[in-house]
């Protein structure tokens, strides 16, 4: 039987949180809106946006993955926009579902140029 120490867990675990930060990045960079922002700002705008998410008791790397588009797309304060606390106030939908309308109905709201260039009004 294999014995993990706990330095062991923490590598690994600092190997998954950097391996989804450059995928984030990668998947981030695809999207114009972000096309003006260095590097190392997105870098940091990735790894707030998982601490963040973390505040909120999201983990799955979907959720995060979608948390991360949201703060993006809306802006740093964006569950304090009356209409995102209304979507994701609702119950009986799992939170990647509440997220996923939040991006779409920004996209409604304020157009896909609005939403790709992280407008939100």
């Amino acid at each position: 039987m294999f014995q993990i120490r706990s330095e062991q867990l923490v590598a690994f675990a600092d190997y998954a949180i950097d391996d989804f930060i450059r995928r984030m990045l990668v998947h981030l960079r695809r999207q114009e809106s972000v096309a003006s922002i260095s590097d190392s700002q997105l870098r940091r705008i990735v790894t707030e946006g998982i601490e963040h998410a973390a505040r909120h008791s999201i983990y799955s790397e979907n959720e995060v993955c979608l948390y991360i588009e949201c703060l993006v797309a809306l802006g740093a304060d964006f569950l304090r926009i009356p209409w995102v606390e209304s979507i994701l106030a609702r119950s009986g939908q799992p939170l990647n579902q509440q997220l996923q309308i939040v991006l779409e109905e920004a996209e409604k709201l304020r157009g896909p140029a609005a939403v790709a260039e992280g407008r939100t009004t």
